[in-house]
């Protein structure tokens, strides 16, 4: 069917490229149909046909590349790497890579943070039907793949149920233009063959509107790695904190929420450290009873030696987060920018943080920044870009390698005393009339806009 598709399809270009007499009727041309006609006729061909069209002009190899949306695949098994099939898809994939995903988003299919099977394949899938296996190989076993990553235009249920079944070792999933899903996504996450597998997920361009769906995998507490990311007015309690309630988290963000407060945040921390007690507690075999106690109060969790795996949380461009209280020995890297009304940041207690990320925090307070390097004393990396309420900046720090202080637009003064500081950008500091610098490591200094005075 596919190889008499194609040529009928070139029998249809032929002939639009034919000086026909004007008596004449002309033939129906492939560029004369509409788009959703094309593309369905397009996503009855295999990749050999549709490698054929790409070589008949340009036209038509922009008509067969939009037809279609790529799909990543990673697979274990290298027996077929060098059968013909193969070889046509590279070359066509090669022209998907660059026409459908680079150009749109420019973004690593496999998380340099996990340990996956090395990506050999790029394949596509018609967005009609969304059959991906049917493409170079004689159907790999699904259990093979264990990393995929979406990017359609418009995905809808019946297309990421249809694929999702085809896979049942899925170890890495990330799904991006989930906007027009809601929250019905996440029940087809659950119902998934690879439910069960999963230790990355990644939810893009989300819309999470009302408390209905919560994550519920047979395997909860697989999952290291968590992104979801979007437009989320769901609550923490029935919607969110599903997300998070893995024993083995390591890696979380949640950006984009506009009901997470600071009781949120607080219960967040107390959750990790308590499923990390009582993780420890059941490989010890001695589950201890009184760990209920703990929930809710923040001495008996600092007292304890046993900390949550969690090394980097992003709650970026939250809404209703004031005055966060997070406190980890584990956390490594913290991402709180773009949250409008951040204006304390002096509770956080991570002895080990080395990364801390409060660009546009608009009415983050300096005295907090201050206040800051006591309870976290090992940061490495502070960016401040265009926190305006910032009016005195005094940094003491025998660690701290690279401060942003950029677009501090209210900024008059800055002492900043670092043995190890690198790299200094505070361009654009308008009302800075008081700079103090004590600097023997500098590589890099940015006082662009500023007045010589």
């Amino acid at each position: 069917t596919g190889h008499f598709l194609s040529k009928s399809l070139l029998f249809l270009i032929n002939e639009d490229q034919m000086n026909e007499p004007q008596s004449k009727p002309s033939s129906p041309s492939l560029s004369h149909l509409p788009d959703d006609q094309r593309q369905l006729i397009l996503s009855y061909l295999t990749c050999s046909d549709l490698l054929t069209l790409t070589l008949v002009s340009k036209a038509v190899k922009y008509i067969a590349l939009q037809s279609h949306t790529l799909v990543t695949i990673s697979h274990d098994d290298d027996d077929d790497s060098n059968d013909h099939g193969g070889r046509q898809a590279n070359h066509l994939n090669n022209s998907l890579l660059r026409k459908s995903f680079v150009n749109s988003r420019n973004i690593d299919p496999i998380s340099s943070s996990f340990h996956h099977p090395r990506q050999r394949r790029w394949t596509f899938s018609s967005t009609s039907d969304m059959d991906i296996l049917s493409s170079t190989t004689n159907n790999p076993p699904s259990s093979s793949l264990s990393s995929l990553l979406i990017n359609d235009e418009i995905m809808t249920e019946r297309k990421l149920i249809n694929l999702l079944q085809r896979f049942t070792n899925l170890r890495v999933l990330k799904l991006y233009n989930l906007s027009s899903m809601a929250d019905s996504f996440i029940s087809i996450i659950n119902n998934c063959p690879a439910a069960s597998t999963l230790v990355h997920i990644e939810f893009h361009d989300v819309v999470l509107s009302r408390d209905y769906y919560s994550l519920k995998l047979p395997s909860q507490d697989n999952l290291q790695h968590v992104v979801l990311s979007g437009t989320i007015f769901c609550t923490y309690q029935k919607v969110l904190k599903s997300f998070i309630s893995s024993k083995n988290m390591k890696e979380l963000t949640l950006n984009g929420c506009r009901s997470l407060g600071d009781t949120d945040v607080k219960d967040m921390s107390h959750t990790f450290a308590n499923n990390n007690i009582q993780h420890n507690n059941n490989n010890n075999n001695s589950i201890n009873t009184s760990m209920k106690n703990y929930k809710n109060d923040d001495e008996d969790i600092s007292t304890t030696n046993n900390t949550s795996n969690l090394i980097t949380l992003s709650l970026e461009n939250n809404s209703k987060i004031i005055h966060p209280f997070i406190k980890s020995t584990s956390l490594r890297k913290l991402d709180l920018s773009r949250s409008p009304i951040l204006k304390n940041v002096s509770s956080i207690q991570c002895p080990n943080l080395i990364y801390l990320n409060l660009c546009q925090c608009s009415q983050v307070s300096d005295i907090s920044i201050t206040h800051l390097f006591t309870s976290c004393p090992m940061i490495e990396v502070l960016l401040l870009s265009g926190c305006k309420s910032i009016k005195i900046l005094d940094i003491t720090s025998n660690r701290l390698k690279k401060l942003d202080a950029s677009l501090c637009v209210n900024l008059r003064t800055a002492n900043i005393h670092g043995v190890s500081l690198e790299k200094l950008e505070m361009g654009f500091c308008n009302k800075l009339d008081n700079l103090r610098l004590e600097l023997n490591t500098l590589v890099k200094l940015d006082l662009s806009m500023l007045s010589m005075n």
